[in-house]
């Protein structure tokens, strides 16, 4: 009745006659009968203003709106075109904001990682540099030299 489903997995959910999606068919229809029956309004108004002539008005009724309908089946065919157009866009879009997002985290979790690991680098670099110099400092004065190195506070401060 060409209301069938369409034979491919993806397009399953539309319907062949519409080429909406079948959750949109519903609203779709309605807008085409509201279509119909506000230009129907108009059009016998047009028609009974000049004089009731029975079945020659009713004809021209019927004459007028039946070519309207094909343009009244259309139009929500093509709203809802458009928003699908945007809709898939939109998916498009979000899907690429979603992956820069994604690369952007894990740029600054590398980066964060490489900083931290420098300034802790650093920082161990310069402890090792003042206990070196406190200890060569303690052997030219003669002066015994009791202070634990740096892997050695830090080997107790694990234990801790």
């Amino acid at each position: 009745m060409g209301m069938a489903r369409n034979g491919n997995t993806a397009g399953k959910d539309r319907i062949t006659f519409l080429g909406v999606q079948r959750k949109w068919a519903a609203l779709a229809l309605q807008m085409f009968a509201q279509l119909v029956f506000i230009y129907g309004i108009f059009v016998t108004y047009d028609h009974v203003k000049g004089g009731w002539q029975g079945l020659q008005t009713i004809k021209a009724i019927v004459g007028d709106i039946a070519p309207f309908m094909a343009a009244a089946a259309f139009i929500p065919v093509l709203i809802f075109a458009e928003v699908e157009i945007i809709m898939i866009l939109y998916n498009i879009v979000k899907e690429q904001i979603a992956a820069r997002q994604k690369k952007r985290i894990e740029r600054a979790r590398t980066e964060g990682r490489s900083e931290g690991l420098a300034e802790g680098f650093q920082e161990a670099n310069t402890e090792w540099i003042e206990w070196f110099k406190r200890k060569d400092a303690a052997e030219a004065a003669g002066e015994p030299f009791n202070e634990p190195s740096p892997a050695e506070k830090s080997q107790k401060e694990n234990r801790s």
